[in-house]
């Protein structure tokens, strides 16, 4: 098999296998962009932050990162900060 590499944007949807996946913007650091991914009504994300929330707020299955059990960290969420938003 042969792994062919495609960049991807933060602001444009792209198909793999006719699935769309909408990429999710995330902070990670005060100066470092990751992302999460929507895939139909099934988003998965480490974090959320403000301008992201509309683009997941009808997802029908969140998948969201929880680092800690106890606190979280200045890049991801931790158990208690995770279970606030659902």
């Amino acid at each position: 098999s042969e792994l062919e590499f495609k960049i991807i944007h933060e602001d444009q949807p792209f198909v793999v296998n006719d699935l769309k996946l909408i990429p999710l913007p995330i902070w990670h650091g005060s100066n470092y962009r990751s992302l999460g991914f929507r895939f139909g009504n099934v988003c998965y994300i480490s974090d959320i932050p403000e301008e992201t929330y509309m683009l997941i707020r009808d997802c029908d299955l969140l998948i969201m990162d929880a680092l800690r059990p106890h606190r979280s960290s200045a890049t991801h969420f931790g158990l208690p900060r995770a279970l606030e938003e659902v």
